[in-house]
């Protein structure tokens, strides 16, 4: 049985995957019906650990950064962010074995 969060106005389930190009972590939303929600990672550089990712704070009227840290699925790397365009994103060391148990049960 997945783990459901609310996400915005939309209840969700968490699933990892892995950015192709550089191997590092994403971190999906899934609505309860099986639809794609929103990627809540972004990738813009390799990272050197599966563990950290920046978070895709550009999510219009979602604070993701207060979604992963009150559900302690990750906590911020300080000084560490990347910029993309005109967003700064925030790099996060994900609580892996929390995300994957959230995708099993």
């Amino acid at each position: 049985m997945k783990t459901y969060f609310t996400l915005g106005k939309e209840e969700v389930f968490l699933t990892t995957g892995i950015y192709v190009t550089t191997l590092n972590t994403s971190v999906n939303a899934t609505c309860s019906n099986g639809e794609p929600y929103a990627t809540l990672t972004v990738n813009l550089n390799k990272l050197e650990d599966p563990s950290l990712a920046y978070l895709n704070v550009n999510l219009f009227g979602i604070d993701v950064e207060e979604f992963f840290v009150k559900n302690g699925l990750a906590v911020k790397v300080e000084g560490r962010e990347q910029q993309s365009g005109h967003i700064n994103y925030p790099l996060y060391r994900l609580n892996l074995n929390k995300l994957v148990n959230y995708e099993e049960e």
